[in-house]
């Protein structure tokens, strides 16, 4: 399990790089609540290392976007496999998250 953290233009980039999913999504929520509590509006999650995403780690992401809208900022999605995109849009999260093909696009959407 591995989550990483990187600033790019005032953007908060978070790269998970595991599955996410019911072992992992608690983690993932908390440590990036943690980020939105110290006042970064800002955040692209770059999904490109995750090959499993299951009910829970979408309930994570969508915690994570309530939060964050709620405090004024804004979130995207970046780097989905295949397999994840087509989970967003079978429960139609796709139409609440934008979603781009990469980091580059997030950042240049973002500022």
């Amino acid at each position: 399990m591995s989550l990483a953290v990187k600033e790019e233009k005032n953007i908060s980039v978070v790269s998970v790089g595991c599955h996410l999913d019911y072992s992992f999504a608690s983690t993932f929520k908390d440590e990036v609540l943690k980020l939105v509590k110290a006042g970064k509006k800002n955040l692209i999650i770059d999904l490109s290392g995750v090959n499993f995403v299951d009910s829970s780690g979408l309930g994570a992401l969508v915690s994570v976007l309530r939060a964050i809208t709620s405090e004024g900022g804004d979130i995207c999605l970046c780097g989905l496999k295949p397999n994840i995109q087509t989970m967003l849009e079978l429960t139609r999260l796709n139409r609440i998250f934008e979603v781009y093909a990469g980091v580059d696009d997030a950042v240049k959407n973002l500022t």
